[in-house]
């Protein structure tokens, strides 16, 4: 059997082949997570790889060691997600770690809780699991398999209408569409109806083959109600009523190249950022109902977003340590000397004017003055990390290779606050 290493590297150029094929170009690899390797984090699809894969999360003795893509607070409870829907929560400040029963067995990439009982995870397959007991027990709410069946037939309905339409422009003697959506700019109608062809043949051969979804990479909630999911090709989902249903955005954001979406953030009073690769970044200000493209002066992939809790500032974190800041919620975008070359995936705000970053290879990137200046630091595993929440006394709690990691402040960091 194929290690974990060499199945997801595998995953990534095959999927990287069909996409290109696809979209009929040449755009490099663009790693998802980097701060946990390409392993952990590359678009896989298990329905195709593992056939007899298990339906439900197994109970493993050594979960804690895991691969671990994402760790959240709720309540007094500490909540960590990662491979094979493992999903540990801890009620004492990590000394101890339960594994909880989770209903699926896919890669778990990122967790939310809004409130101390109320949380979401989500993952490969696209599915999403609640939670509704700070992380104990887990439901779920969106069987992202179902879900790409059921847009697979939605496609072949849509894209038939589209060629009827482009057809009948044709019959009038038109050459060019009056009302040519932007993938198909510049086309004539010739053109345009031969690429729609193509789609709607390629939209008629998915509902023969077993169905794959891609992975969600991201999640935020607002609160136990609204919240947003973002992933692969693109793929960007809306609920105001905790998952019972889902507004598909992905068409709304202007990623007309569909770059694959590894991260998302918000905060109270309508505010949401969403980022991915080839430095795309957009941002709303009304929940959704709008949205801005945001200039970082920067084409390579964003991994991670963290934004204060009035949304005034956010950060975006990518690849070699590239990371940016906006004060004045999105509107501009300011390099950060990090003092790393390596990507950083995620961070932390904390206190007045404290930031962690935490990235491949154990590097940590700590400021302590408004991300004036920066302390570089390595893990002595140096095992990259993709999440990091506080802990007590000045520690930190990490995840990513190898499960949970510690990193106490030093002293000379502490005084400076």
């Amino acid at each position: 059997m194929k290690s974990i290493v060499q199945s997801k590297v595998a995953c990534v150029d095959a999927l990287f082949s069909s996409y290109c094929l696809s979209h009929s170009c040449q755009r490099a690899k663009h790693i998802l997570k980097a701060t946990v390797a390409i392993a952990a984090v590359a678009i896989s699809f298990s329905t195709s790889l593992h056939a007899k894969e298990p339906t439900r999360a197994i109970q493993a003795a050594k979960a804690d060691r895991s691969m671990l893509l994402d760790v959240a607070r709720a309540g007094n409870h500490i909540v960590a997600v990662g491979e094979r829907g493992h999903i540990l929560v801890s009620e004492d400040t990590a000394a101890n770690w339960q594994q909880a029963d989770v209903p699926v067995a896919q890669m778990l990439t990122a967790v939310s809780f809004p409130s101390s009982k109320v949380g979401y995870a989500v993952g490969h397959d696209s599915h999403i699991v609640r939670s509704e007991d700070g992380g104990q027990t887990w439901t779920l709410i969106r069987d992202g398999l179902k879900a790409q069946a059921a847009l697979n037939e939605l496609a072949v309905k849509d894209w038939a209408a589209e060629l009827s339409r482009v057809q009948g422009l044709i019959d009038q003697g038109l050459e060019f569409d009056p009302e040519q959506p932007m993938a198909f700019e510049g086309m004539s109608l010739i053109e345009q109806l031969d690429e729609v062809q193509w789609y709607y043949e390629s939209a008629q051969d998915k509902l023969s083959e077993t169905i794959t979804a891609p992975p969600l990479m991201d999640v935020w909630f607002s609160n136990e109600e609204l919240g947003y999911a973002a992933g692969a090709f693109g793929k960007l989902f809306k609920t105001e009523d905790g998952g019972q249903t889902w507004q598909n955005l992905s068409g709304s954001i202007g990623n007309i190249d569909e770059f694959h979406l590894n991260a998302i953030t918000g905060a109270h009073g309508g505010s949401i950022y969403v980022a991915g690769e080839a430095g795309f970044l957009v941002y709303s200000h009304d929940n959704g109902s709008s949205w801005q493209q945001a200039d970082l002066g920067y084409d390579g992939t964003i991994f991670g977003l963290i934004a204060s809790k009035d949304g005034a500032s956010v950060i975006a974190t990518g690849l070699r340590g590239n990371t940016f800041i906006s004060r004045d919620k999105g509107l501009s975008w300011q390099p950060l000397a990090t003092g790393v070359d390596y990507s950083l995936s995620s961070g932390l705000l904390f206190g007045d004017a404290s930031l962690i970053l935490v990235g491949a290879g154990g590097n940590i990137a700590l400021s302590q003055n408004n991300s004036e200046s920066f302390e570089q630091f390595i893990l002595p595993a140096r095992a990259s990390l993709s999440a990091v929440v506080a802990l007590p006394e000045n520690q930190f709690l990490l995840v990513g290779q190898g499960g949970f990691h510690r990193f106490q402040m030093p002293v000379t960091a502490q005084l400076a606050e």
